[in-house]
């Protein structure tokens, strides 16, 4: 674990309190539960292989509006949630994708997944930003100063 500190320099700083050390809760659970749900994953991607475009942890991105094979889509617990209904999408890798929403409130708007980017930046994306390397601004970091941390602007960079 780590402590705050006042440093010479008027700065905050982490010390280091020592190795903390306790037994696993069970590692056993955890590898069957993990193993488990990549089986639901891969099985639903398989069932639904000529419209199946991405899943996440627990949403489902599908190429047609009908019933998914072998899925349970509700907005529950247990079940895959069906984000919305998309005409045109990217998904760039895992966490990263853009879709326009085809229909509700919201048609014509674009929605927008990118890990580590601000919402912010999200917002201001186009399908042709999607570029490996490519930096954005508006990222905001924290940064230590004499008397606190402030936030300073920095950038975010696609990979």
């Amino acid at each position: 674990t780590k402590r705050p500190d006042l440093h010479d320099t008027g700065t905050e700083k982490l010390l280091n309190n020592g190795d903390e050390f306790r037994n696993p809760v069970y590692t056993a659970m955890g590898v069957f539960i993990t193993s488990y749900a990549r089986q639901v994953t891969i099985n639903a991607a398989q069932s639904n292989y000529s419209v199946f475009a991405y899943a996440d942890t627990d949403s489902v991105h599908l190429l047609t509006l009908n019933t998914p094979n072998n899925m349970r889509v509700a907005d529950e617990l247990g079940c895959w949630k069906h984000e919305h209904d998309f005409d045109y999408a990217m998904f760039w890798r895992a966490k990263v994708y853009m879709e326009r929403i085809m229909n509700g409130e919201r048609a014509g708007e674009y929605e927008t997944h990118v890990a580590g980017m601000p919402h912010t930046v999200q917002r201001m994306l186009r399908f042709q930003d999607f570029e490996s390397g490519r930096i954005f601004h508006g990222k905001l970091a924290p940064r230590h100063v004499p008397g606190g941390i402030v936030l300073v602007d920095g950038t975010f960079t696609l990979k």
